[in-house]
């Protein structure tokens, strides 16, 4: 997304997208994967951004390609049934989802300063 310039506010949102068009790819392969006929929703609320990223006539041979087109609706929980297969569920292919797991650690885990209001809480339960 950042190669193309696309602001964040229009990246697209798919539990799919969190996995990295390799394995995607290799997903297609065995026919775990399909691309819809559309791009990703967000893209289109933007003309200007969605004229200038179809203007670049992208294929599936470019991994950009693979973030900007939605999957087809179909496949969605052949995917998800493959890539949490025992071979799919390796730390390399599940990376993205460290970030994300690593900030709701930190926002549920109470910190030195909330420790009185956090006690208090507490004791009042």
């Amino acid at each position: 997304m950042k190669a193309h310039n696309v602001p964040p506010d229009y990246w697209p949102f798919t539990i799919e997208a969190a996995f990295s068009p390799a394995l995607r790819r290799h997903a297609e392969a065995t026919g775990a994967w399909r691309f819809g006929d559309k791009p990703q929703a967000e893209l289109l609320t933007n003309a200007e951004l969605a004229g200038r990223l179809f203007a670049l006539k992208l294929g599936p041979d470019d991994d950009a390609y693979w973030y900007l087109m939605a999957p087809h609706h179909e496949a969605k929980e052949t995917f998800a049934a493959w890539v949490t297969g025992a071979k799919q569920r390796t730390e390399e292919n599940y990376a993205a989802f460290e970030e994300v797991i690593r900030d709701l650690r930190e926002l549920l885990t109470p910190h030195s300063d909330d420790s009185e209001v956090t006690a208090r809480t507490r004791g009042a339960a």
